[in-house]
């Protein structure tokens, strides 16, 4: 927001610039082209200086001096002195062929009154006159033209300011009737204020509502061909029993399983959708080492019916402000996805170790591994990669356990590890004194 308000402060102030500029210039101009305007105001103000000269030394009573320099000021240019005495007589002869320019009647100090007239003559083509003077050119110059800069600095600010915003509004209405690969970024140009700010954060926004839309219909699109199996050997099972009542026994097995694998698939979608929109459980205070600990005893007993190991390297305690029920779903997720991909004889092991920054769960199986373009992959819904995942497989399990871990403000990620297998790391940061997840980019 700065930027654009140093934006407004420069605006208006050269909008004040361009006019005191542009009223000084019509001031000069005026000045400039029209000077016997100007001359006529200083000559009126001061009049003739030989004039000045003549009734300074009549109002001292030195009427003999005037009389004796009015023939030296009339060898001069310019004006002719013309003085009257108090009978009517002229004190030296004055020229013919003069026009009256000024008079002024001045009284000495013995109560004579004298009549100083000054006159030019007819021939001379100065630029004074005995007339009066030109008009200046009317004040309307000066203010039409400030006022044309100050619409045209007006109307280029109005511009610059309405313009992105028209183009969010034309964008918000698109996005309104579902085109959400709308952008906005390269049509703010070589801006850097906040409108510019503006329209990366609405492009943000439409390529996170694409994501999300596409996420959505991919998974409606799954959740309906994970369904269709189950549904479908029901169905199978159904018509079995219809065609002779007898199978009823060997059928109901089948039934229930296929029931407690639709419970299970809708279980795990309702979780999914509930961390999607980000429903908050109820936060409880727990040992992270003691809740993978109870989960690793458990896979223990799993392992061995697999022929595999598992091993469990951890520091003393981590004590965390969380969602208990997610994060023992997410590690059990995970470290049950090892169990059933790793190799007969081999061992799962799991390593949690403490840092400054957060705890850090290492679970490293030794299966086939994945392809390494696929590592992100495998953390999406319904995602499958391998062939070993069996029937109870719904390629959920890691999906949960990435949307788990991410509302705790941590991360997870696959890597090949040396040697063979796959190993998942799942980072969770410290908290702050007030229960809140500290930022990983903090």
């Amino acid at each position: 927001m700065r930027q654009l308000f140093v934006k407004f402060i420069l605006a208006f102030w050269l909008a004040f610039v361009a006019i005191s500029a542009t009223v000084t210039g019509a001031a000069w101009l005026i000045r400039a082209h029209n000077p016997q305007w100007a001359e006529f105001q200083r000559r009126d103000r001061e009049g003739p200086p030989p004039m000045r000269l003549v009734v300074s030394l009549l109002r001292q009573g030195n009427t003999d001096t005037v009389r004796q320099i009015l023939p030296l000021l009339r060898s001069d240019p310019g004006p002719i002195l013309r003085v009257v005495d108090p009978q009517g007589h002229e004190l030296t002869p004055v020229p013919a062929n003069t026009r009256i320019e000024r008079s002024e009647t001045v009284v000495t100090p013995d109560g004579s009154r004298y009549l100083v007239v000054s006159l030019r003559r007819n021939d001379d083509k100065g630029t004074f006159h005995a007339g009066p003077p030109p008009s200046p050119p009317s004040l309307w110059l000066p203010i039409s033209v400030a006022i044309l800069v100050s619409l045209g600095f007006s109307a280029w600010l109005a511009w610059y300011m309405v313009r992105p915003v028209r183009t969010m509004r034309i964008a918000l209405r698109a996005l309104a009737h579902g085109n959400f690969d709308t952008r906005i970024g390269a049509r703010m140009g070589g801006r850097r204020d906040a409108l510019a700010d503006l329209g990366r954060d609405f492009d943000r926004t439409a390529q996170r509502l694409q994501q999300q839309i596409g996420a959505q219909q991919r998974l409606l699109h799954d959740v309906s061909h994970e369904l269709r199996s189950p549904l479908a050997r029901l169905e199978a099972a159904i018509g079995l029993i219809r065609q002779n009542p007898d199978n009823i026994d060997s059928s109901l097995p089948r039934i229930e399983r296929e029931c407690q694998r639709l419970d299970t698939l809708v279980g795990e979608v309702l979780t999914l959708s509930r961390l999607e929109s980000g429903v908050q459980a109820t936060l409880q205070t727990v040992d992270l080492i003691e809740l993978l600990d109870m989960i690793v005893e458990d896979a223990g007993f799993e392992a061995q019916m697999l022929g595999c190991t598992v091993s469990f390297n951890h520091c003393d305690h981590y004590v965390l402000n969380c969602q208990a029920e997610l994060l023992h779903r997410s590690f059990e997720n995970v470290i049950r996805n090892a169990l059933r991909y790793t190799d007969k004889g081999s061992e799962v092991a799991i390593v949690a170790s403490a840092e400054e920054n957060g705890l850090h769960v290492s679970i490293r199986d030794h299966g086939p591994g994945v392809p390494e373009e696929a590592l992100d992959v495998i953390f999406e819904p319904f995602k499958r990669v391998g062939t070993r995942s069996g029937p109870d497989g719904h390629g959920l399990g890691l999906a949960i356990a990435r949307r788990a871990v991410a509302s705790h403000g941590g991360r997870i990620w696959a890597e090949l590890a040396e040697g063979g297998g796959l190993r998942v790391v799942i980072f969770l940061p410290r908290q702050s004194t007030d229960g809140k997840t500290i930022p990983l980019d903090s």
